[in-house]
C-alpha cells in the first residue's frame, strides 16, 4: 500500500459522518422536491446533481438558462437553510 493510499482510507467515525450527512442531505432534497413544481425539481436535478449541461437540461424541460441559473441559486439557497434547520451552523461549518 502507498503512501497516497493510505491517507484515503476512512476511519469508521469518518464513514458515519459521510453517511450521516449524506442522509441529512437527501432528507433536505426531498423535503425541496415536495414543496417546488415538479418540472423545476427536475430541472434542478439534471443540472445540479446530475451535472448535465445547461443546454440539454433547458432543451430538455423548456427553460431559459437565466431561468435555470436563478432555480438553481433559488434551490441551493434553500437546500443550504434546511441544512441549517436540521443541523445547526456548527455542524455544517465542520464539514
Amino acid at each position: 500500500m502507498g503512501v497516497g493510499e493510505a491517507a484515503s482510507i476512512e476511519s469508521p467515525e469518518q464513514a458515519f459522518d459521510k453517511i450521516w450527512m449524506e442522509e441529512h442531505l437527501s432528507y433536505c432534497l426531498q423535503a425541496i422536491r415536495n414543496e417546488i413544481e415538479p418540472h423545476a425539481y427536475e430541472a434542478f436535478r439534471l443540472y445540479a446533481l446530475e451535472e448535465r449541461s445547461p443546454e440539454e437540461v433547458c432543451a430538455q424541460v423548456g427553460m431559459e438558462p437565466a431561468q435555470l441559473y436563478r432555480l438553481k441559486y433559488k434551490v441551493t439557497q434553500r437546500l443550504a437553510d434546511k441544512m441549517r434547520e436540521l443541523l445547526g451552523d456548527e455542524e455544517l461549518e465542520a464539514e
